[in-house]
Formats: C-alpha cells, structure tokens, sequence
C-alpha cells in the first residue's frame, strides 16, 4: 500500500492500521508525531500531512475513528451530496448500533441502525433518500424545512 497516496486520497489523515500495513513500524508512526511531521488527532488517527484539515480531512479523520460501517449523515450527509454549500461546523457520523465511539473534537457520533453507506468524494456518507428522512426527522424541524431539504 502506498501511504502517501492513501493519505492524499483521505484528505490528509491515516490511521495506525493504514500506516502499519503500508510498512511502517510503531517506532516510525512514533517518531513522525514526535517530529512534528504528523499530528494526532486522537488515538489511532493522524493528520499526514503539513497544514491545516479542511472539512473533508476532519470528516475522513471521524470516519477513520467510526470504523467500518460508519457514515457521515445529517448536514454533514447534506453538505457532501452537494445540497448544501457551506460545509457543517459540526461533523455528524453514524456508527453501527452497538459501537461505542470516542468522537474526536469537532465531531457527533450516534449509533443507528437502517441506513446504507454510500461512497461519495471518498467518504461514507447516508443515502440521499436515508439524508432526507433524517434531516425531516431532527429535532425543531417543521414541514417546511422537510420539504425544503427534500426538493434540493
């Protein structure tokens, strides 16, 4: 596996697995975090690469974080279909139910069942249809707004 392009594909963030099999030992992911050269994100999930993570290296960081079967979902889901803009402030992550997760900052995690990942720009993300039926359902969320996210 190449690292450097996974991390380029990921938006700048590896996890300890990715950096393990790509032929890196534990003393060598130690040493870049040391050096400055990575910086941990929390545990097991790095930013590989100099500057700051735009929206998508934070989301790709959570999804790292979920594991597999996560997906990002709500505005986060919305912002990635291309619906929206202006990317979340927030990202929101779905995890199988049952996953007990440790958000890393900047992120909300919630363990649902009934929604299918779907991959779009790199990143797991909820169906459009499951992203709709979400957003309708969120708390403070009038018909309108229902039918407003539905129409986009």
């Amino acid at each position: 596996m190449d690292l450097d392009r996974l991390v380029h594909a990921q938006h700048g963030v590896c996890s300890t697995a990715q950096a393990l099999a790509s032929g890196l030992t534990e003393d060598a992911v130690r040493w870049r975090v040391s050096s400055g050269q990575w910086r941990r994100l929390g545990r097991g999930v790095y930013r590989a690469q100099t500057g700051e993570l735009d929206w998508y290296g934070r989301a790709h960081a959570a999804l790292l974080r979920g594991g597999e079967g996560a997906a990002l979902a709500l505005t986060s889901a919305e912002f990635v279909h291309g619906v929206s803009r202006t990317p979340p402030p927030v990202v929101t992550l779905w995890v199988p139910a049952g996953r007990d997760v440790r958000r890393l900052p900047g992120t909300r995690v919630r363990a649902r069942t009934g929604y299918h990942p779907v991959t779009r720009h790199g990143l797991a993300v909820t169906t459009p249809a499951r992203t709709v039926l979400d957003l309708a359902e969120a708390p403070g969320t009038g018909w309108r707004d229902a039918v407003g996210a539905a129409a986009r």
